[in-house]
């Protein structure tokens, strides 16, 4: 199961597999943040394999949307059996984002860095969602004009009203990368 490589899955109350970085803790930072919460709806753009729309949407009884052109995306989602999960298997794009709606919970996990419309994509997003999860580069993992990117990244998520959650581990262990909140509850 390649889709298996970056994240776990979430099966029947279970972490199963390895992913290629730690999803529990960064998971339970999410969790923490909402505890006291139940049926919220929830967008995860990047969801990659769905590991953290899929446990939010059966551990919260949340209704969700798993956005990602991930190949795997739909058929990693069908094993991990949720029905509160619905695939959208495409790569997010203003105009897709702005159709889906508003959302209560938003996931940004690790994937601004991968799009060059960020700002926007952040922008849309932070006005879409009441509480929005944004994990981004951090300044030690990059060099050269990335850097400056990355702190662009940091301040605009700042600038939002982002407020550091926890941080995580990199792939190579080499650096930590935040987790901000935006709330606007």
């Amino acid at each position: 199961m390649a889709y298996e490589d970056y994240q776990p899955l979430w099966i029947n109350g279970k972490t199963v597999g390895r992913g290629m970085r730690s999803c529990e803790d960064r998971y339970q930072s999410i969790a923490d943040y909402l505890q006291g919460r139940k049926g919220f709806s929830l967008i995860d753009i990047g969801a990659h394999s769905g590991y953290f729309t899929v446990r939010l949407a059966e551990e919260f009884k949340a209704k969700a949307v798993a956005l990602d052109g991930y190949p795997a995306l739909v058929e990693a989602l069908a094993a991990q059996g949720s029905r509160r999960v619905r695939a959208v298997h495409e790569y997010a794009d203003p105009g897709l984002l702005q159709q889906l709606g508003d959302f209560d919970v938003g996931l940004c996990l690790s994937v601004l860095h991968h799009v060059d419309w960020w700002p926007q994509m952040l922008t849309l997003m932070s006005s879409q969602c009441t509480t929005l999860f944004v994990e981004c580069e951090w300044t030690a993992e990059a060099t050269g004009p990335r850097a400056q990117r990355v702190r662009n990244t940091i301040a605009t998520v700042e600038g939002l009203g982002g407020k550091i959650l926890s941080t995580s581990p990199t792939v190579d262990q080499a650096a930590m990368r935040p987790l901000y909140v935006i709330d606007k509850s």
